[in-house]
């Protein structure tokens, strides 16, 4: 894995972002996104300084890692050829200002892309924590109705 495969999943514009680790004093984040070759990477880094990062490891995502999707459902999303529809929406004005000026620092194209970028990564978060806590509720009724606890672990383990 190359320092700069790790560095092009950091402008996937559907990237994933999770929380990793503390290490000492020091905060690590974890992503999971697609580089240009279409590899979907997991990468934990730290933000130094305001706007440097420092990558600490990068390796090939897997669905073990308990991410919001699966490599292979984001693998699926990111497809060159994925259906699109045009909507309308109205912004305010500043805001698209605003839009324009962050999308070509963040790497963006322009300001729709980082548009979808972000709706992308905020209904990935929302759709992982509805199903999280689904799961949890189903898996807390299993447990009040005496469902022994191996059996439920092995079913999880299964589903993954």
């Amino acid at each position: 894995m190359s320092f700069e495969d790790a560095c092009e999943a950091f402008f996937d514009p559907f990237l994933v972002v999770d929380d990793e680790e503390v290490a000492g004093e020091e905060a690590r984040d974890a992503i999971v996104g697609m580089t240009t070759h279409w590899q979907v990477l997991y990468v934990i880094h730290t933000i130094r300084f305001g706007d440097r990062f420092r990558i600490f490891s990068a390796r090939e995502a897997t669905p073990a890692k308990g991410n919001a999707m699966k490599a292979s459902e984001l693998k699926n999303r990111l497809q060159k050829d994925r259906p699109m529809i045009s909507i309308s929406m109205r912004i305010p004005e500043d805001v698209i200002d605003d839009l324009k000026r962050v999308a070509p620092q963040l790497g963006f194209s322009g300001y729709q892309p980082l548009i979808r970028a972000y709706i992308g990564q905020g209904l990935r978060q929302d759709i992982a924590r509805l199903e999280s806590s689904s799961i949890d509720s189903f898996v807390e009724s299993l447990r009040l109705r005496g469902v022994d606890e191996d059996v439920i672990k092995q079913a999880l383990t299964d589903s993954n």
